[in-house]
């Protein structure tokens, strides 16, 4: 039986193992009628929180010399930064360990300073590195009244759907499953840290992929290079504490996320630090297999695809992941030309220097 389907029989053995009672007198936790994943969440790991923690953020941030790491507490609205991974650690088990709603920048910030603030900016621009993609579902009853069809009821629902979704091979099993108190974190670690433009690509892959599979997920937060989550350990305003719930181990090189979600492009990679996705895109506009350019127009006529992405009624339908595919192939080709970005992309092209022709 492979990780990802395990997960559910995991959760319903340690759920049963929970709800046995210690002593006859009183009752276990499915006979009061408790959501037995969100009250006995604490007994699915037995790593204690301290050391789970630190082998957490240390697969989800990378150790890059002279960056920024944070802390963010809601009681104040107040970041709190650190020179070093280990520092971080030390202030989320120590001073901020029954602060609830604590979170934590999920990159490696640089040096630039806020104008707002006066300390260093937790922005995107100011990113220097990241080490894994993230989805948040959120779940409750009373989310999942208000909004049933970007929610889930319980724990359990989301869950369930999860483990439909990557036993279906439309997302790649998670490095993590996590209780974030109510509702359920996906992360996906990479095997080295990358820089937000690679990342940029990699997260609107995920996003694109998790919203076709029909997975409920707030979109904002995994295309969010700068957001901030909650951290293992951490204390919820409900008083639950931010726990594992499945570690599955898998780590992945940028090319395998790509193929996965049928990026064709992923912008930044050198000949050093990833040779193989080098040799394949010859920076992002010379194919390593032939350097004689293609027909455009043949392509666009064998591709509904591409024929769909260049009608401009169909603009505003066109994700980042197909725009910048084609763009991929367009400049390969003798007249190539694309579709200009659209409205909802001007902020990428602007950002990353990419435009269409």
């Amino acid at each position: 039986m492979s990780n990802t389907a395990r997960l559910l029989a995991d959760a319903k053995a340690h759920r049963a193992r929970a709800s046995q009672k210690t002593n006859p007198a009183e009752p276990g936790p499915a006979e009061r009628g408790e959501n037995t994943l969100a009250s006995d969440v604490n007994k699915f790991d037995s790593t204690e929180p301290a050391e789970a923690c630190t082998e957490f953020l240390k697969d989800v941030l990378p150790e890059v010399p002279g960056a920024n790491y944070c802390l963010w507490t809601k009681r104040d609205k107040r970041h709190h930064w650190f020179g070093t991974l280990d520092d971080t650690l030390a202030a989320i088990s120590g001073q901020f360990i029954n602060v609830p709603d604590t979170y934590f920048g999920t990159a490696a910030f640089g040096g630039a300073i806020s104008p707002k603030t006066g300390s260093v900016a937790r922005a995107q621009t100011n990113i220097i590195g990241k080490l894994a993609l993230y989805a948040d579902l959120d779940c409750g009853a009373e989310k999942f009244a208000k909004k049933p069809s970007e929610t889930y009821p319980t724990q359990d629902d989301a869950l369930r759907d999860a483990v439909r979704i990557v036993k279906a091979g439309q997302l790649p099993a998670p490095t993590y499953i996590i209780n974030s108190g109510t509702g359920v974190h996906l992360y996906w670690c990479l095997e080295r840290a990358i820089d937000s433009t690679q990342w940029d690509v990699l997260a609107g892959g995920l996003a694109h992929s998790g919203a076709h599979a029909g997975l409920k997920f707030d979109r904002a937060c995994t295309e969010d290079s700068a957001r901030l989550l909650r951290p293992i350990g951490a204390l919820h305003r409900c008083g639950n504490r931010v726990t594992i719930l499945k570690k599955t181990g898998r780590k992945y090189t940028p090319d395998q996320l790509a193929k996965q979600f049928g990026i064709a492009v992923v912008p930044g990679f050198s000949q050093e630090t990833d040779p193989a996705m080098f040799e394949m895109v010859k920076g992002d506009v010379t194919p390593a297999y032939d350097n004689t350019p293609g027909d455009f127009e043949q392509i666009q006529g064998e591709c509904e695809a591409m024929r769909w992405a260049a009608d401009p009624v169909n603009q505003p339908e066109v994700n980042r992941n197909l725009w910048l595919n084609g763009l991929s192939i367009a400049t390969r080709c003798e007249g190539g030309h694309f579709i200009s970005p659209p409205d909802h992309l001007r902020g990428y092209r602007e950002r990353h220097g990419v435009s269409g022709g």
